[in-house]
């Protein structure tokens, strides 16, 4: 056992601030624990970690320049106090410390990021944990979702109800109304639906002089195109003459300014 080679110890003090690792010797050790030291006026390991602990906490108190000249100050004194060589300066200047790793860096590299960060990123911006309940996970899950009638519809959007909407929507339940010659089913409810779209119809270019609506024809809505419509403003005229004919025809008769009839008087028969 006292023919082992003496092992070497190193510290590393690691700066908060992400500056470069500095690494010191300690005294050799033997494996019989009595500790050889090369020169004999070489400082202890405990006043080493004492002087470099001062250095950084009075560099991460200060600025980054002054955090680099005291790294560079605890060198010095290293390599004055008895450094093996100019070797082991470059090595120690060579040394760098990179805590945080860069979630785009690899993503870039065509790795997708580990599920601990994402999901720690993703706590990080929640007030507080998300419960353990899988029923309550869903909920939450299923508020986030957008609002659509899924797949089978081709996930079909909620559009939101406005006024304007809501004539349109009115106008088509009741097109029976102004389109007497047509037939259609009735609607299942009375109610607006939730989830659907309104499109708008684009002419071809073969239909420029066949039957495209010119530009001071067009409106914005449904219900302002319809009333807007010379043949269905026609309909409607037509249908309330009809009404007011029906209404004349069967109007109760002597309701008017006339006098009314005075009751005939009645003549007695004479006896005989």
């Amino acid at each position: 056992a006292s023919h082992l080679r003496p092992n070497k110890l190193y510290r590393s003090m690691v700066s908060t601030r992400g500056a470069r690792v500095v690494q010191t010797s300690l005294p050799e050790i033997s494996s019989e624990g009595a500790v050889s030291s090369g020169r004999e006026n070489e400082p202890s390991a405990d006043a080493v970690a004492e002087r470099m602990l001062a250095a950084l906490e009075a560099a991460s108190d200060s600025d980054p320049e002054s955090e680099s000249a005291a790294s560079d100050a605890v060198e010095s004194e290293e390599e004055e106090e008895g450094a093996p060589g100019p070797s082991r300066a470059t090595s120690m200047r060579n040394l760098h410390w990179r805590p945080d790793v860069d979630l785009s860096s690899l993503e870039t590299n065509g790795r997708p990021p580990p599920a601990s960060a994402t999901l720690a990123a993703s706590l990080t911006k929640q007030s507080h944990v998300p419960s353990r309940d899988p029923r309550a996970r869903l909920r939450a899950e299923r508020s986030t979702r957008p609002d659509t009638a899924g797949a089978a519809w081709f996930n079909l959007p909620a559009t939101p109800l406005t006024d304007e909407v809501k004539r349109d929507l009115k106008v088509l339940q009741l097109r029976s109304a102004f389109q007497g010659n047509r037939f259609y089913k009735k609607a299942d409810s009375t109610k607006f639906p939730k989830h659907f779209q309104i499109g708008t119809v684009v002419e071809g270019k073969a239909e420029w002089y066949s039957s495209r609506i010119a530009r001071k024809d067009r409106r914005g809505t449904l219900a302002e195109e319809i009333l807007s419509d010379p043949y269905l403003a026609a309909d409607r005229q037509r249908r309330y003459d009809k009404l007011q004919a029906e209404r004349k025809q069967w109007h109760k008769r002597g309701s008017g300014d006339k006098p009314s009839r005075l009751p005939h008087p009645r003549t007695k028969r004479a006896k005989h």
